[in-house]
């Protein structure tokens, strides 16, 4: 159903989708998860939706303990009218500045600086998880560094772990952190990665093995809604 040229759909946000300059991504804590997410679209759908915002999709852990929402803004100009809009009470949506029934928060600002999508013959898989490991760094030249590392690993094989669809490293400015927005075929498969030997050797080298980088996190994400412009 598409409504003032918004259109949800059943499928995560396209990560590489072109004309997009920014992502948000913004965790909030909450004991209904589900509800929350509910309460949040309902509320998005009853106001304007605002110039410059792409995609708003509205994640679940897989815990059931805590929403996500990952936004993509034609750029930062956008983001900054909706912000200073909603903090001046001109306009009310649940994308600023956090997710009603959740803790209060404020964007976290990433670009896309990086993909790897499994090249297998066919149709592409269609996600049924997002896994998103998030890792502080120390500066630009320690990101940057981590990034490579990260794709060392991903390119090891031809192509990449079992399960693994889509690789897609975003960076916050100031080299401070690296989210990795990790697309795989359903929520068992990471867990069987990680608790492999090829697990081992992957968390070996990317956990304590790089000075200036420290991991800040890691959850496995569903889909509860997505909604998109035309």
């Amino acid at each position: 159903m598409t409504v003032n040229g918004v259109s949800a759909v059943g499928r995560p946000p396209e990560i590489g989708r072109a004309g997009v300059g920014i992502t948000v991504r913004r965790v909030g804590s909450g004991e209904h998860a589900r509800t929350v997410a509910g309460s949040a679209t309902r509320e998005l759908g009853r106001s304007p939706w605002p110039d410059g915002l792409l995609s708003w999709s509205v994640f679940t852990s897989t815990d059931v303990q805590s929403a996500m929402v990952y936004e993509q803004w034609r750029g930062d100009s956008s983001l900054d009218a909706a912000v200073d809009a909603a903090l001046a009470g001109t306009a009310a949506a649940p994308h600023v500045p956090g997710i009603p029934g959740t803790e209060r928060s404020t964007p976290v600002r990433h670009r896309l600086y990086r993909s790897h999508a499994d090249t297998a013959p066919g149709e592409p898989a269609v996600p049924g998880c997002i896994a998103i490991p998030v890792f502080e760094t120390a500066g630009p030249e320690r990101q940057r560094h981590f990034v490579e590392e990260l794709f060392a690993l991903t390119e090891d094989s031809e192509h990449g772990p079992a399960g693994l669809i889509s690789v897609h490293l975003h960076l916050t400015d100031y080299g401070t952190r690296v989210v990795n927005y990790a697309e795989w075929t359903d929520e068992q498969a990471p867990v069987e990665v990680m608790g492999a030997q090829e697990g081992e050797h992957i968390r070996r080298r990317i956990s304590g093995g790089i000075p200036g980088v420290r991991s800040a996190g890691y959850r496995r994400w569903q889909l509860d809604t997505s909604l998109v412009t035309a």
